[in-house]
């Protein structure tokens, strides 16, 4: 997805999941705009990570601290996890 995608796709996600405004907020354009970076745009990693910034102020932290040669052995799926190995 480009990065005027992304925007739309969380703010549609944000919108379905009818979450609180103090969440919403959490996703300013700074955050958008990283998100992005981090994911290249990736609709899974856009919600992986996204998922951690809902989560609280924690993972927005964390989020802004990732470097980008860290995204994807952060993103991989897990080994033992069955639903990421096709498994299920």
């Amino acid at each position: 997805m480009s990065i005027d995608e992304t925007r739309r796709y969380i703010a549609s996600r944000i919108r379905v999941a009818g979450v609180a405004k103090a969440v919403q907020d959490r996703f300013g354009e700074e955050v958008v705009d990283r998100l992005h970076g981090l994911s290249g745009g990736n609709p899974r990693r856009v919600n992986l990570l996204a998922r951690e910034v809902a989560r609280g102020d924690a993972g927005h932290a964390i989020l802004m601290r990732i470097e980008p040669a860290w995204n994807d052995r952060l993103l991989e799926p897990s080994r033992s996890d069955p639903h990421a190995a096709g498994e299920i």
